[in-house]
């Protein structure tokens, strides 16, 4: 839980969850990042999973990546009617959204619980990994290892068929995209990455669809290791390096 994610009565100093109302504390330090957390032992119908450093830093970069670009939004919000809480929930245009920055392994049925409750809502879920989770191949810099768990992400921008998957580093404050990724086995995927900087990148760009020279191809005899370099080629050029459009 975040700085922002409870109710502090000024008369008392006491500050509270707003989710299931018990109480809880500052915890801070040295290597910590101010946060209030639940005391041991308590119980929260929102609390899934604990909180890392890097989610810490994380959602407070994207929620302040947003706020610098006059973007309505909030930090931790309490949904009472779906019993959730998104990391940030912001409007851009006529929409409403929950961003979430999933640093940790979740279920399946988790993820898609709570991307029908925030939809219950009229709220379109976004989803953004830590990039610690990303794999890249040390022989092919456009392959990478992607398990079932990271696929559960893969989204599409509007007015777009190319699937993107968003990574956020908090360490060196860069996006990390893939898109059109190509699974050539159940390890191995072949796909066309950007890295930005979290300050060179606005929301408009980050749904913009991407336009690229990668096109996916199959050899007659079955084997793609020969398109495969040939692709990773092609992406490795600088004058065919992916870009936004």
């Amino acid at each position: 839980m975040g700085t922002r994610g409870a109710d502090a009565p000024e008369t008392t100093g006491t500050v509270f969850c707003p989710a299931c109302r018990q109480e809880v504390v500052l915890r801070s330090g040295r290597y910590r990042l101010p946060h209030f957390a639940h005391r041991k032992g308590a119980t929260c119908p929102v609390e899934h999973e604990p909180e890392s450093e890097r989610h810490l830093t994380g959602k407070r970069d994207l929620f302040a990546w947003l706020i610098r670009q006059g973007t309505e939004a909030k930090l931790e919000p309490y949904l009472p009617a779906i019993k959730q809480r998104p990391d940030v929930l912001f409007r851009h245009g006529p929409h409403l959204y929950a961003l979430e920055y999933q640093c940790s392994t979740i279920d399946e049925s988790l993820f898609r619980e709570r991307n029908d409750g925030y939809r219950r809502l009229g709220i379109r879920p976004l989803w953004v990994l830590g990039a610690h989770h990303l794999r890249r191949s040390p022989k092919y810099s456009s392959e990478v290892q992607l398990s079932r768990f990271q696929w559960l992400f893969a989204h599409r921008a509007p007015h777009s068929a190319v699937p993107h998957i968003w990574y956020y580093s908090p360490e060196t404050k860069r996006f990390i995209r893939l898109f059109r990724p190509l699974p050539l086995s159940v390890q191995r995927t072949l796909t066309a990455i950007d890295s930005i900087p979290l300050s060179s990148l606005s929301f408009t760009d980050w749904m913009t669809p991407v336009h690229s020279r990668f096109r996916p191809r199959f050899g007659n005899d079955g084997s793609n290791e020969k398109t495969m370099a040939a692709d990773v080629s092609a992406l490795s050029e600088p004058n065919r390096a992916p870009h936004l459009c």
